[in-house]
């Protein structure tokens, strides 16, 4: 036979043509995958559980507007995580362990994160404590004002408290801390 390799390729060529074609009918009949059809999930591989929907949260959804799961869900995936990395960068060792009641108390659950939180320190309500806390502990209160404050308002979505030109709905330290009473 003059031309065997032609002939030899051409049979090797029907064979796949046969081969896919069968394996495409099976696929199809049999429910196997396709590249229309998603393989389903065998024991080795499980299922993908669904993305989970981003929480809402400001600018979205106004804080004062949001439900308490909202809140929740908002506080664990966005708050949450900013904050700690916040506290750690200012005092990696004292915020190691940092979670929901480091600023909500260990109570939290029992007074539904309500926030002031009455177990952080109290802050003064006069001019004059705030002198003596300013020279007391000035590297935490310039890290509270400057950095922490600005922070979760934003978060938040309001807009900072200024003692100088005080506004209803803004966010100040008495958002989280208690006053002294005079």
């Amino acid at each position: 036979m003059k031309n065997r390799p032609l002939f030899l390729a051409t049979l090797i060529g029907l064979a796949g043509a046969s081969a896919l074609s069968c394996a495409s009918q099976s696929a199809a009949t049999t429910g196997a995958p396709t590249e229309q059809q998603p393989a389903p999930a065998t024991a080795q591989q499980a299922p993908q559980a669904p993305a989970a929907a981003a929480p809402v949260g400001p600018p979205q959804v106004a804080w004062a507007d949001m439900t308490k799961p909202q809140r929740g869900q908002y506080m664990a995936a966005v708050v949450m995580p900013k904050m700690k990395a916040l506290f750690r960068s200012f005092d990696e060792k004292e915020f190691a362990e940092m979670n929901c009641k480091t600023c909500h108390g260990q109570d939290a659950k029992d007074r539904g994160f309500e926030m002031p939180n009455p177990n952080l320190f109290a802050l003064p309500s006069t001019q004059e404590g705030w002198g003596a806390l300013a020279k007391d502990k000035g590297q935490w209160m310039q890290f509270m004002s400057q950095q922490v404050k600005p922070q979760m308002a934003a978060l938040l979505g309001v807009k900072e408290y200024e003692p100088q030109n005080p506004q209803p709905g803004t966010f100040g330290c008495n958002g989280c801390h208690p006053v002294k009473s005079p």
